[in-house]
């Protein structure tokens, strides 16, 4: 009766393995991949247009397509900016009453110099889109109209809260002082054709040399 057992047990053993080979030698069945979908955003949207665009153009052709757009990306980043000092300055005024006229009188002065340029870039590239010839005007305004509609759809999901302690406050003011001239000169090289910048420092000393005779002629009255 041992012996039975044994010899059982040991046809099972010698078995199993048999039974295992047979499964892994039948033929496999694919695997099935789910296909995923791509999901589309005003920033797919945005690239995928731009590429398609970009396909169809000589290298050169796309250079001035991407020249435009950094342009313009140039005068949107300003204005966000602009509108994010408002908003801090706004705050700072409201939580530091005895600071708000300094710091308002400030941005008052850089908007003053800044603004303009801004101004002048909007109507500069404007012309520069409708007369080059490397890509159709209507294609780079929609191209430029994407990108706006892709950053703002990153951008609002940035949560953003104005400065408003006096030390942060205070380093807004100085910053303002620090890179005024720097920002407006940049600005400059980078969105205004050379005859407008020399137009523009022609006016700017005009302007100097009108503010110090009437501030002569003030210190003269007083004298008198």
């Amino acid at each position: 009766m041992a012996y039975f057992k044994y010899f059982f047990v040991t046809l099972f053993l010698l078995s199993a393995p048999l039974h295992a080979a047979e499964k892994t030698n039948k033929e496999e069945e694919p695997v099935k991949i789910k296909e995923v979908k791509k999901e589309v955003t005003p920033v797919t949207e945005w690239i995928d247009a731009e590429n398609k665009l970009t396909e169809t153009l000589p290298q050169t052709n796309k250079a001035v397509l991407y020249i435009l757009r950094h342009k313009h990306s140039v005068i949107r980043t300003i204005n966000i900016v602009h509108g994010e000092i408002n908003n801090a300055v706004i705050a700072c005024g409201k939580e530091n009453p005895d600071f708000k006229n300094e710091i308002s009188s400030r941005f008052k002065d850089w908007e003053k110099a800044v603004l303009p340029i801004v101004k002048s870039a909007k109507k500069e590239l404007k012309r520069e889109i409708k007369e080059q010839d490397a890509v159709h005007a209507s294609d780079v305004n929609h191209i430029l109209d994407l990108n706006d509609k892709a950053y703002k759809y990153t951008n609002d999901k940035i949560v953003k809260t104005p400065v408003s302690k006096l030390d942060s406050c205070k380093r807004l003011l100085l910053s303002m002082d620090r890179t005024e001239n720097e920002l407006v000169k940049l600005l400059e090289e980078t969105l205004l054709p050379i005859e407008v910048i020399r137009s523009r420092d022609r006016r700017y000393k005009d302007q100097l040399e009108s503010e110090k005779k009437d501030e002569k002629a003030k210190k003269e009255e007083i004298k008198q």
